[in-house]
């Protein structure tokens, strides 16, 4: 019967640490500018978090009868038993197993163990996890698996686990979908509705860097396609359009590496891809049965009904808003010189109009004192009507010039 116990006074330097890691981070939001494109408050939180999770071994004891609880009709694998009576947040109690770890190739062989059924087995097991349930150990590394005597796995240590609720794993199945059919378009919509791409990404740019990662595996036969290494390169072009990946979908992407770094050990030839197909065909099943869809259409109703109902709620909640003043309006205009480039047209318009009707007036009245005045005037003793007619021409001549040369008329 193992024991795992908390060392005194761990917790405390624990939290305190991770205090300093979110002031540290909320400073560097205030002062660095990339630095709140990352929004680092959030992933020091959800570090946090998880690593405060990790100190509670009445959680890990949980997660370790969850995925029991997947397995509890297969006989293949074992998840060792938690013995509440004697486990608090402090000590974990736990049934005690004995075999050979997952890297000890060369004592699995010389205990008769066939190291391809033990790779299939073990990765089956981890996409069942993943796929099917939604909830997964999230550190199987060759340490954490242990076969026994009888040729059973038997996974150990659950302090980390990742959840795909059925929202996620839906999405998630397009985004893998698209990912193996090489379709930017599509890899796109996914993580436009996983919510992940943020209204400052640049979508034009972000679906030429995911044409270039396409075509990296465009001549690359399906069954040599590494999953882990395909996901990990699209989080890698997530993470340049500052795209923020949620907690899980990143456990997810270094479990899925530890896999394949597990199978190539054990067995080089099997794809990890391979043995995800069968997994996927079900999930595109689900996804299309009638059940499934009229679920998920009802759902969408109700959310439609929902939003109608709360319509007057909004309305007057924005009446309010605007009656008291406190309606704040941020316009945004993607195109500064493009707005500058009307206005000065429209200035220079404005202009031209105003010279005209200038010399418009100056003329009739010129004209107009030469017919009606009297020979006294002393200006009409000159040819101040033509002199005036070429002074104005050569200034509508000269601001004609001036706006056909800037381009802007």
């Amino acid at each position: 019967m193992p024991l795992r116990y908390s060392v005194p006074l761990v917790e405390d330097i624990v939290k305190l640490d991770l205090d300093i890691l979110a002031d540290l981070a909320a400073l560097a939001e205030r002062r660095v500018e990339w630095v709140a494109r990352y929004r680092l408050r959030e992933m020091v939180a959800e570090f946090s978090e998880s690593l405060l999770h990790e100190l509670d071994y009445t959680l890990e004891g949980k997660n370790a009868d969850h995925i029991a609880a997947q397995f509890k009709r297969r006989s293949d694998i074992h998840i060792p038993k938690v013995y509440w009576e004697y486990t608090t947040p402090k000590v974990l109690t736990m049934e005690y197993v004995e075999g050979i770890n997952l890297n000890q190739t060369a004592e699995l062989r010389a205990k008769g163990h066939e190291l391809g059924s033990i790779s299939e087995r073990f990765v089956h097991a981890m996409l069942h996890q993943i796929l099917i349930e939604g909830f997964f150990h999230a550190d199987p590394h060759p340490g954490n698996v242990i076969v026994l005597d009888q040729g059973q796995l038997a996974f150990v240590d659950f302090g980390m686990a990742g959840r795909l609720d059925p929202e996620m794993k839906y999405h998630l199945s397009s985004l893998l979908i698209a990912l193996m059919r090489k379709n930017s378009d599509g890899i796109i919509r996914a993580l436009l509705r996983l919510g992940l791409v943020s209204e400052e990404v640049d979508i034009r740019t972000l679906r030429k860097d995911l044409d270039q990662l396409r075509d990296q595996y465009y001549n690359v036969p399906f069954s040599q396609v590494s999953l882990g290494k395909a996901i990990n390169e699209l989080f890698t072009v997530a993470n340049r359009h500052h795209i923020l990946i949620p907690t899980d979908l990143t456990l997810l992407g270094k479990t899925l590496l530890t896999m394949e770094g597990v199978t190539e050990r054990l067995s080089p030839e099997l794809r990890l891809i391979d043995m995800a197909e069968p997994f996927g065909r079900r999930l595109i099943k689900e996804r299309l049965a009638p059940k499934s869809m009229g679920s998920r259409l009802a759902r969408n109703l109700i959310e439609l009904a929902d939003t109608f109902i709360d319509l007057p709620r909004q309305a007057n909640q924005l009446a309010r808003m605007i009656r008291t003043g406190k309606l704040r309006v941020d316009i945004g205009l993607s195109d500064l010189d493009l707005l500058m480039r009307k206005l000065d047209q429209v200035s220079n318009r404005i202009s031209f109009s105003i010279v005209l009707l200038s010399f418009s007036i100056i003329m009739v009245g010129l004209i107009l004192a030469a017919a009606f005045g009297k020979d006294t005037v002393f200006l009409l003793h000159f040819p101040v009507i033509e002199i005036g007619s070429v002074v104005a021409c050569l200034m509508v001549l000269y601001l004609f010039y001036s706006i056909l040369k800037s381009g802007r008329f």
